[in-house]
């Protein structure tokens, strides 16, 4: 994922009102995902993120540093942990193997995800897939 802190509209407050209708969404390289950027903690990288992902898009695998939590708004999204429906509200732990996810349907979803995702250790594990 991108350094969010950069494309968040002044979102680094601590306090605030987002107008998320105003929000552009943004395409972070991921299938056909985007997101609007709620809010950034620039010290720590949580970060509070509004996501939408077509049906048919498929995540792969990674680690949070920090634990998340989501809650879906329209759709849903299948994952290790099971299918996580509209009105669903699912939490990871810290250093949690984020199993690659499926979105069935159009699904949006807000995560608040506390530290960055380890890209190191998502690079760890797709080159050991191609052993």
């Amino acid at each position: 994922m991108n350094d969010i802190t950069k494309t968040a509209h002044n979102a680094t407050g601590l306090e605030g009102v987002v107008k998320i209708d105003e929000l552009p969404w943004i395409d972070i390289g991921v299938g056909d995902n985007a997101i609007k950027v709620l809010r950034v903690c620039p010290e720590t990288q949580q970060h509070t993120i509004l996501i939408k992902a077509p049906a048919g898009q498929v995540n792969q695998r990674h680690i949070h540093s920090g634990p998340a939590d989501f809650y879906v708004i329209e759709g849903e999204i299948e994952y290790r942990g099971g299918t996580i429906k509209k009105g669903d509200w699912a939490y990871e732990a810290a250093g949690s193997l984020h199993e690659a996810t499926s979105h069935p349907k159009d699904t949006l979803y807000l995560a608040n995800i506390y530290g960055p995702r380890s890209e190191e250790h998502t690079s760890e594990l797709q080159s050991r897939e191609t052993i």
